[in-house]
């Protein structure tokens, strides 16, 4: 019988990333595919623990019976929609990816980090804390695994690197994310990456009282 542990938060906020680094763990075994409930799959032998992510904290995960461990990560609300703008361009973005969305998921994540009920069950966690391999190492503790070498042993990535990519939007997003995951952990929080309409920024500068309690600034 193994343990589920589930990665959740807001999308292009590094759970993939941490999904990945906590799957290549030799106790774990990663499941690459998003979905909220633990997927039913063949445990290979000796793994303990099966992780899983959904890009999208929902209301009641904590309730569920389906996982012992849950990880709740957030990041930066310019950098997260600076990577949706590379992305998606000047589109509007739905609901469950617009900054309304985030910023509710946001107060959400302050709540729990404050005032966390369950520190069994829960762990939160800023993107931008992943850089410090203190922070890495206790997340390994806290879910009950001997911390690794988790720069470089991503054994079950798949590098596309020199591979070309479609002309098909989802095949080459595909593509990007698992070229994104073969690579070290490294931050991506850097001035140039900043590439957000004036409009979004706006609408994230509004929630200026939220994002200084969780500790970002405004641009």
């Amino acid at each position: 019988m193994v343990s589920n542990i589930l990665v959740t938060g807001f999308p292009h906020c590094g759970t993939s990333k941490l999904r990945e680094i906590i799957g290549s763990h030799p106790d774990v075994q990663d499941h690459p595919h998003e979905t909220v409930i633990p997927p039913s799959v063949t445990i290979e032998k000796g793994k303990k623990w099966l992780i899983n992510k959904t890009p999208r904290y929902f209301d009641g995960v904590l309730h569920f019976g389906h996982y012992d461990k849950i990880i709740f990560v957030m990041r930066n609300p310019y950098y997260v929609f600076s990577s949706l703008h590379r992305r998606f361009g000047d589109q509007k973005l739905d609901r469950y990816t617009n900054v309304r969305a985030y910023m509710l998921t946001l107060e959400i994540f302050n709540k729990l980090r404050t005032n966390n009920q369950n520190p069994y069950k829960l762990y939160t966690v800023k993107y931008e804390e992943l850089m410090d391999e203190g922070k890495m190492k206790e997340i390994f503790n806290w879910i009950g695994l001997e911390p690794i070498d988790y720069h470089y042993k991503n054994h079950q990535a798949i590098s596309l690197a020199d591979e070309p990519f479609s002309g098909k939007e989802g095949d080459m997003h595909r593509a990007l994310r698992n070229w994104q995951l073969s690579q070290p952990l490294m931050n991506m929080n850097t001035p140039d990456k900043i590439t957000l309409p004036d409009e979004w920024k706006e609408l994230i500068n509004d929630h200026k009282d939220l994002m200084e309690l969780v500790g970002y600034e405004l641009l």
